[in-house]
């Protein structure tokens, strides 16, 4: 039997190492207010889908639509820290363009 609670951590924690590695570069780039948009944005998508139910079957359709809309705003950030990127001729050692879909329960 598949332990939820390690499922759900894993589904946060794989948020979060996006939202690090992303916020790195282009804090590393020198794109500072774009690198804080990123930060903030995903850190919020993060500690939201930690708070949701393990099992993904239990959450109430309000958190999934919540959930989207932060995964919007984060894959909005990350499309301006792309942006600012190319703009600056600087090319990406993370895949910066590989956003997360907004439905992820």
């Amino acid at each position: 039997m598949e332990d939820m609670k390690l499922t759900h951590a894993r589904e946060f924690t794989d948020i979060e190492d996006s939202v690090l590695d992303i916020w790195l570069e282009l804090e590393n780039a020198g794109l500072e207010s774009e690198a804080r948009a990123v930060l903030d944005t995903g850190l919020m998508w993060e500690h939201y889908t930690s708070l949701l139910d393990n099992d993904p079957d239990k959450r109430a359709m309000h958190e999934i639509v919540n959930a989207a809309a932060l995964a919007t705003k984060f894959n909005a950030a990350v499309a301006v820290g792309q942006q600012a990127m190319r703009s600056r001729g600087l090319g990406s050692r993370t895949p910066l363009a590989s956003t997360f879909a907004t439905d992820r329960s």
